[in-house]
């Protein structure tokens, strides 16, 4: 049978062991937390875009856009512009949503409604990879 001192002794050092490798991982768990937040926002922020109206979100610091589908499935045209008023990305969508890489900067994505009913969209941003 062990010696109750000689028990002790070897649980230490798991827990020594145990503490070292915490350390070890935490910086790496760290950064992989560390990722730029993903903000979504409704656009328009309440009720519905009518046929052919456009609307934007404020301006944020972004280098990517995502956004969803119409909320009726209807075709739309969307663009990203930065600050000095330039479109860094622009398209065409028959309804479904999509995302976009765009140069670092102060963006806000802009959507004009080409279908026949109102409709609202979830656009997402990040500054980040």
């Amino acid at each position: 049978m062990s010696h109750p001192r000689s028990i002790l002794k070897r649980r230490g050092v798991f827990a020594a062991l145990f503490v070292a490798l915490a350390f070890v991982l935490a910086p790496s768990a760290l950064s992989a937390s560390a990722s730029p937040p993903v903000i979504c926002l409704r656009v328009p922020s309440s009720g519905l875009l009518p046929p052919g109206a456009t609307t934007s979100t404020p301006l944020e610091p972004s280098n990517e856009w995502q956004w969803s589908a119409g909320s009726a499935n209807q075709p739309f045209r969307w663009a990203v512009i930065n600050r000095n008023g330039v479109i860094v990305a622009s398209g065409s969508s028959p309804g479904p949503g999509a995302a976009v890489i765009v140069p670092f900067n102060q963006n806000l994505w802009q959507v004009t409604n080409l279908g026949n009913v109102g409709q609202y969209w979830k656009a997402c941003y990040s500054s980040g990879p």
